[in-house]
């Protein structure tokens, strides 16, 4: 009983060590953080590792709010509420072991992580924070978009572990058709701290063209928050609003505990740290909400079976997800290359891991010799009658010491003669993309016999490093490769692939 009213009381206690706010947001404000709820059960099979003091991953997959690109974050990001969760994790619960991944990346939609998701979540990660909403619709068109997301959150929940996922949504007050960006640049902030000083009452009133935001609709178009609050729903998820705290006083354009819009948000896109705070109390209100009612039902309804054997996935939501569940792309990152390799074929390349001046991993496959190749190879199912497969190749461009390879496809797969420059002549380091049509020889010998019974196919693409060179050196890294089986169409261009294998290689 004396345990019980401890948990009650400090689920009624506000949390004010997270970077506080003028004043604790009250509970009926952490309440109306929780957007909604769902089962639980996940939260509560999450808990129960927890308090039993097992190592726990936590996994963040989103846009620029969660990786802390262009937000008013300390330099270390520890202002990300995810960070924030974390460090009230580790101090209510030291005898547990937490481990935190950053997969978030600035401005790619969910097409990029649906088709490369296993490149950045391990499968025996225990939580994921999803922030789906502002990245998912294009102007016009979100059916994309949350089919993506759909997808996603179907392979995290199906993942080894079962994880708990929790969406956070967080509000841009900014639409695409032509309202001013208002505060965004820092002349703005600071014309409005000095009305602000002036008018005495601690904030600047927007003007109206400031605030003509609609509940209902994001960037001034599209109800992301509410479809993703649909799946929420279907699939038991819980998910977390910042907007629906914050949203009748910026509306109304009052301040919430003392801060005006442009001091929740260093734009009108990206919170600020109040804002990250807001929306780790949120967070951790759902935490301490589920694991009161975890105590209080743990001895019928939250046992070993529940939490070991959890119930099948149900089918999509959304009927056009089924058609494209199994047809993706395959992404694989250096460390994972030698699931292509063919060690005998291979001479003269080796993984490397460099470094940044900062410290930042930077792993490859790396040549320094002409003449080095290296052949990589994949399988080809029997049953398939795909003609035409895409092959990405991703690689370091330099403005020092690189070189160029050929590549050639070989075994049952057919295409040009592709050059590869590694030299660039702006002295930057970017990394490049290319896709390689390959024309797929279906296997015709026997026609009338089992497809099990035919010879193995296989599509090989080998490089090989040129004598010659714009920089007079033959360095060449591989970043990325990109397996399409299914038909030739690109997924994603270089600058996502430039995003997605940093975030992977930062994981």
């Amino acid at each position: 009983m004396a345990g019980d009213m401890a948990l009650l009381r400090d689920f009624v206690r506000a949390e004010t060590t997270l970077h506080p706010l003028p004043w604790a947001l009250s509970l009926a404000e952490r309440q109306q953080a929780i957007s909604h709820e769902g089962n639980l059960r996940r939260l509560h099979c999450l808990i129960k590792r927890i308090e039993a003091g097992e190592s726990v991953k936590m996994i963040v997959l989103g846009g620029s709010v969660s990786a802390g690109t262009s937000s008013h974050v300390r330099s270390d990001q520890s202002g990300l509420f995810h960070l924030k969760l974390l460090r009230w994790l580790e101090s209510r619960f030291p005898e547990t072991n937490f481990s935190h991944t950053n997969a978030a990346m600035p401005a790619v939609p969910p097409r990029y992580m649906e088709q490369c998701l296993r490149l950045h979540v391990p499968q025996d990660v225990d939580l994921v924070l999803m922030e789906a909403a502002a990245n998912m619709c294009a102007l016009k068109d979100c059916e994309a978009g949350l089919l993506s997301v759909e997808r996603m959150l179907r392979q995290v929940l199906d993942m080894k572990k079962h994880p708990a996922v929790v969406f956070v949504h967080v509000y841009p007050f900014w639409t695409m058709n032509g309202m001013p960006k208002g505060w965004r640049q820092r002349s703005t902030s600071k014309r409005l701290g000095r009305k602000a000083k002036r008018s005495g009452d601690g904030h600047a009133a927007l003007e109206q063209a400031d605030i003509s935001f609609q509940f209902h609709q994001q960037w001034g178009h599209g109800t992301n928050e509410h479809m993703i609050d649909e799946l929420a729903k279907y699939y038991s998820v819980p998910s977390i609003s910042l907007r629906n705290v914050i949203w009748h006083q910026m509306k109304a354009n009052q301040t919430f505990h003392g801060l005006s819009l442009p001091q929740l948000y260093y734009d009108r896109i990206h919170p600020s740290d109040f804002g990250h705070t807001i929306i780790a109390q949120g967070l951790i209100h759902l935490f301490k909400h589920a694991r009161l009612i975890y105590h209080a039902l743990r001895q019928s309804t939250v046992d070993d079976d529940v939490c070991a054997v959890p119930p099948p996935l149900s089918p999509p939501m959304q009927s056009k997800v089924t058609a494209q569940e199994n047809k993706g792309l395959e992404c694989y990152n250096p460390p994972m290359f030698d699931k292509l390799v063919e060690p005998s074929r291979c001479h003269g390349w080796q993984y490397v891991v460099e470094r940044s001046a900062s410290g930042v991993a930077k792993p490859g496959y790396i040549a320094s010799t002409a003449g080095s190749s290296c052949l990589f190879a994949y399988h080809i199912s029997n049953l398939s009658n795909v003609r035409r497969h895409s092959i990405g190749i991703g690689y370091l461009k330099s403005y020092t010491n690189m070189g160029r390879v050929a590549v050639e496809c070989q075994y049952q797969c057919r295409c040009n003669t592709h050059v590869l420059e590694g030299h660039h002549e702006v002295r930057i380091s970017p990394l490049d993309l290319i896709y390689i049509p390959a024309e797929i020889e279906l296997n015709d010998a026997g026609v009338t016999e089992d497809p099990a019974h035919r010879p193995p196919r296989r599509c090989g693409f080998k490089l090989t490093v040129l004598n010659e060179s714009s920089s007079g050196a033959h360095k060449f890294k591989l970043t990325g490769i990109f397996i399409n089986r299914h038909g030739d169409s690109a997924y994603f261009g270089k600058w996502i692939m430039q995003k997605a294998i940093a975030g992977a290689n930062n994981a």
